[in-house]
């Protein structure tokens, strides 16, 4: 760490513990700033940043100490090695300073008329660049000059100004109780940024380095992708889901892209969230995106049935907020609706806890944004559920239960393959009401269906059982739910066996035609399968099944 001595005001390097006591500057940086080569020039002495040098100087032997540090003399910028070090570094540096000085260049030394003290402090160009958010909340001691460097105060003083400016909570300025940046949420951090500036595009994530306690190489020339980075560096040391609790009200249609945020300014609205404890587990980056383990609720979509929601963050209270997901592919999610965020505290049902991959990165031959990401877009097998329509009566038919969960798709209704090599399973359940005039059927019925990924030329093999009443040619009996729940998509042998042991027979047909017996009347029960029209074009197979009901009376 280079330090400049107050007396001879020349540079002198010191390593690890032997780092003297010392003041630290914080500036926004103007013309003809004095750098590490000019230090050790004669020309120094005329340029127009040497004053805040010798002013910073001066403050320091004033206060009996006698080193200081200042960015633009400090940092060898010439050496790439030495300037990623002071950048990740930064955030130490102006924490462990014995005192902050504040040089406000643009602040008169006398009010204008009609203005306060808090609009003097709003129109400085220092409370709107990246850089001095951390050298505002990192330092303990913090005292603001203006442009004549006459004394306006302390951060202690000024902090109820400093937060109404900034965002940023008093108690953090105070270093009181909350006065830890691990107290605050990623989602709340990143709003104290949301406006803040920087004249490269890179150092609105490398300026951001110590809020978040993260170390990362430099690569300028990235541009955003600098942001990005900083978020998964994030995710890598942290299972705060609030990271993605930004929205962009530009996007206002429905519409889905990524989890992860382009810009800190998406984070404008999010310094009231609090951390949700147990919302996230064991965060990581893989080539899939991010992997959790996620207990995600489902609810009323704006465009669907059901829409996927992962609680976050906590509001106010038992409030919580979450944001909308698109399922995409086996256990695999797309950001959905992305102006908004999702309340946990309407009607939604929780779901158990799963393993999910939460997409970061949309493949580079696709545009940033997806209006409406389909299977097909994604290369995915699908097969449809079609529930009937009664055209002269009432159904209150729902879908129940569904195998394997990790395949199923709430919001569409349709159940992913994982493997075209294999040729796939899929069971769920039927439960409700059919009432045409007189007939009045109550249904409680599993179907399940064994081959309808395979790109072979062979036919689907399908069956409908009961869960509890009298249906025609078949016994009552249990299904083993956690049993289902263990096996992936690929072991359809495993199903088919399971199924056919169960029921008591050796085959299952290829279309399964049954009679339910009700109290109130008969149905006839069919399944049926057929192609999908329009995706005649896809690399995967697109099935419909759909269940038939005839009733009889």
């Amino acid at each position: 760490m280079w330090l400049i001595n107050v007396t001879t005001k020349t540079l002198e390097n010191f390593i690890g513990s032997s780092v003297p006591p010392y003041v630290i500057l914080s500036h926004t940086w103007e013309d003809q700033e004095v750098s590490f080569q000019d230090m050790g020039a004669e020309a120094r002495s005329s340029m127009k940043g040497y004053q805040k040098i010798l002013k910073t100087c001066e403050l320091a032997a004033g206060e009996g100490i006698d080193y200081a540090w200042v960015d633009t003399c400090c940092i060898d910028k010439s050496s790439s090695a030495e300037l990623s070090e002071a950048i990740n570094s930064m955030f130490r540096w102006y924490r462990d300073a014995k005192i902050c000085h504040v040089y406000l260049s643009d602040m008169p030394s006398s009010r204008r008329a009609g203005t306060s003290l808090h609009d003097d402090l709003k129109s400085c160009r220092w409370f709107t660049r990246g850089w001095t958010l951390q050298e505002l909340i990192a330092p303990r001691a913090v005292t603001f000059w203006d442009q004549d460097w006459n004394f306006v105060g302390r951060k202690a003083e000024l902090c109820a100004d400093i937060h109404s400016i900034t965002g940023v909570p008093t108690a953090l300025l105070r270093h009181q109780h909350g006065g830890y940046l691990s107290d605050y949420s990623i989602a709340a951090r990143m709003s104290w940024a949301a406006k803040r500036q920087t004249t490269r595009s890179e150092d609105i994530a490398y300026c951001l380095l110590g809020i978040f306690d993260i170390n990362m190489a430099l690569l300028y020339g990235e541009g955003r992708k600098a942001f990005y980075r900083l978020q998964e560096e994030i995710i890598k040391s942290s299972d705060d889901g609030s990271i993605f609790a930004w929205t962009d009200s530009s996007l206002w249609a429905p519409t889905c892209t990524s989890v992860l945020a382009s810009r800190p300014i998406l984070f404008e609205r999010c310094g009231s969230i609090r951390v949700l404890d147990h919302t996230l587990k064991g965060m990581s980056m893989t080539s899939s995106g991010v992997h959790a383990k996620a207990s995600l609720a489902t609810g009323p979509s704006p465009s669907g049935p059901q829409t996927y929601i992962l609680p976050m963050g906590a509001i106010s209270g038992p409030s919580s907020s979450g944001i909308f997901l698109r399922k995409v592919g086996p256990s695999t999610y797309l950001r959905y609706l992305p102006s908004k965020l999702a309340w946990v505290d309407e009607p939604v049902r929780r779901r158990r806890v799963e393993p999910i991959y939460l997409i970061s990165k949309l493949p580079t031959d696709r545009p940033g944004l997806l209006p409406n990401p389909t299977p097909a877009a994604w290369g995915a097998s699908t097969l449809k559920v079609i529930l009937p329509n009664t055209e002269m009566g009432e159904s209150t038919l729902e879908l129940g239960m569904t195998y394997p969960d990790s395949n199923w798709d709430a919001h569409d209704q349709l159940f992913f393959a994982a493997n075209e090599a294999c040729r796939g399973w899929a069971v769920f359940g039927v439960f409700g009401e059919i009432k045409v005039f007189d007939v009045h059927i109550t249904l409680d019925l599993l179907c399940a269906c064994v081959g309808w990924s395979s790109m072979e030329d062979e036919p689907i093999r399908s069956t409908i059982v009961t869960r509890g009443t009298t249906l025609t040619h078949r016994s009552s009996w249990a299904i083993d739910h956690a049993y289902l729940q263990t096996l992936s998509f690929e072991e359809d042998f495993a199903v088919e066996g399971y199924m056919s042991g169960e029921m008591g027979f050796h085959q299952w047909a290829t279309v399964e035609t049954v009679l339910w017996d009700g109290s109130k009347g008969q149905a006839n029960i069919a399944l049926r399968f057929v192609e999908e029209p329009g995706r005649e074009s896809c690399t995967g197979r697109a099935i419909l099944v759909e269940l038939q009901i005839t009733l009889q009376d």
